[in-house]
Order: C-alpha cells, then structure tokens, then sequence
C-alpha cells in the first residue's frame, strides 16, 4: 500500500481532503492486489501509479464543467474514481465494455463507499442512457474522430469532452465531426511524470 505520508505530500495542491487522501491510498491498495490477477494495468509498483494514474488524472479537475460527468473507456477507473474522490458533490458515470474491469470497480466503489459513482459495462456506441452529460473523460482511448463518433450523443448540447493525448493531436483535430469544435488545448505539467500529457477541451455545439 502506499504510504498515506508520502502520498499526502505527492498530490498536494490537488484540492484533495484528507479524507478523499485516504480513499485514493485504499484504491491503489485494491489495484494492486486485483492487478496481481485480473491484470488491470501494466503500471505495477504504487509509486508509479501516483504520477501515471492519480496526478495524470487529477490534472484535469479544474476543466470539468457540470455536475454530471461520464468516463468512457475508464478501464480500472482513470480518470474517473480520482475525479470521484476529488468531487463527491458530482455524479459519475464510468463506463466499459471489458468485464473484468467493471467487476473490479464495482468492488472499488462498495469497498470505497462512493455513493457518486456509477458503473455501467457497455460498448460507447450502444450506451444510451436516460440523460446526457455535461463532461465526458477519455485518457488514452482511441482517436478524437472514434470518440465523437461512438459517444457523441452522450454529450450534452454545449457540454464538452477532455481527452488525455500526447502526440499527434494536431493530425487528430484537423476535421473534427459537425457539431463539435476544439475550446482549448492544454499542456499539461504532471509532477513525476516525463511523458507528454496534453488535454484536448472539444466543445458540443448548442
């Protein structure tokens, strides 16, 4: 397990309680233990799942908009159970089709008790839920056309997607789909980690 000290002075400046510090050190417990198994992640040691999963996935607190977030293709829940611990007062959504994952996060959100979270084990295209989302979250899924095009209607009119990319982006925003636009392109400065992390804001036209 980490160590709640070393952990607490990694994501310092996060905007996490000390409450939300200790859900995210029993979630890298529980990734750790079922990673053993299920091989949910190729990141093994807990050290490096702070920078690589927990700082990478906090980086884009500040850019959600709404109340109703989904995670699309969260796999073992990056970006979303961070953003769940960090936002208790939000409604996540986190969605996948692989079934080991989701049996995994639902044990994560019984254990963690996070009564915000919701996981749904579906294909994008063939999600359709009951309401649309002000934010969507994607870290490393696919390309942006794939992700417009299987989950666009998941958007809500004037809503946006954050998808977590590191190169070719440019190539990737050249012909967005009708509807959408691209806000914003943010460099990411992610402490511990060397790779290239930069977050796409495409906006859903109203």
């Amino acid at each position: 397990m980490q160590e709640l000290p070393a952990l607490t002075a990694a994501v310092a400046g996060t905007g996490l309680t000390p409450a939300g510090e200790e859900k995210i050190a029993a979630y890298l417990e529980l990734l750790q233990k079922w990673n053993k198994t299920y091989n949910l992640t190729a990141v093994r040691d807990a050290a490096d799942m702070v920078p690589r999963h927990i700082l990478d996935s906090l980086a884009v607190a500040e850019y959600l908009q709404g109340e109703r977030i989904a995670d699309l293709g969260t796999g073992p829940g990056l970006p979303g159970i961070p953003l769940a611990i960090r936002y208790p007062g939000h409604r996540f959504t986190l969605v996948d089709s692989n079934r080991k994952k989701t049996l995994f996060l639902n044990n994560v959100v019984r254990d963690l008790r996070l009564d915000n979270v919701e996981i749904v084990r579906s294909r994008l295209e063939e999600y359709h839920p009951a309401h649309s989302f002000d934010t969507l979250t994607a870290r490393a899924l696919a390309s942006v056309d794939d992700i417009l095009r299987w989950a666009g209607h998941l958007c809500k009119p004037g809503g946006c997607f954050l998808l977590l990319k590191s190169r070719q982006l440019e190539q990737e925003l050249e012909h967005l789909r009708p509807g959408f636009s691209v806000e914003k392109i943010v460099e990411l400065d992610i402490p511990g980690l060397s790779a290239l992390r930069r977050l796409a804001i495409i906006k859903k036209g109203s």
